[in-house]
């Protein structure tokens, strides 16, 4: 009966202490807030921009970030981060940023000004999660290749819309 109980009771603190790093972990990422996501020709995949009103620089930022399907309702979003632009105009709705899929496998990410911007992976593969999910979406493990562009899109933002 006591062994039981010890058994319980590590269980109970290995499960508190892995929602507590989880809480940490949405805590320490830079949260924003989801201004445009825009499908890729294919339908496989989501380019989003996030808002980032104010970063660690006290900048006007924005986050890109690829996701596989759109948002269900109540539920957070799965997002994987590709781009970060930093000291963006935050008087313009859409940052001066605009996302483009030049093809379903390449995606511009056109800015207008900004102070820095950085691009954290410029080949995206999602990751296979098992065998049967393999089969399943064995077209969306093409790789996604992304560039950021340095452009001026006041032309180019009416024919967008």
């Amino acid at each position: 009966m006591t062994l039981r109980i010890a058994w319980w009771s590590v269980g109970a603190v290995v499960v508190v202490g892995i929602v507590a790093l989880r809480l940490l972990i949405d805590r320490v990422t830079i949260q924003g807030k989801e201004i445009s996501a825009t499908r890729s020709p294919d339908g496989s995949a989501y380019a989003v921009l996030l808002d980032v009103p104010q970063d660690a620089h006290g900048a006007h930022s924005a986050r890109v970030c690829l996701r596989r399907s759109p948002p269900r309702p109540y539920a957070q979003p799965v997002c994987t981060d590709i781009a970060y632009i930093s000291g963006v105009p935050a008087s313009d709705s859409q940052l001066g940023i605009l996302l483009r899929w030049t093809s379903s496998a390449e995606l511009e990410i056109r800015y207008r000004d900004a102070t820095n911007a950085y691009l954290y992976r410029p080949t995206f593969v999602w990751p296979s999660v098992g065998r049967r999910m393999f089969y399943r979406y064995s077209q969306s493990l093409t790789p996604i290749h992304a560039r950021l562009v340095h452009t001026n899109l006041v032309g180019e933002e009416g024919a967008a819309k």
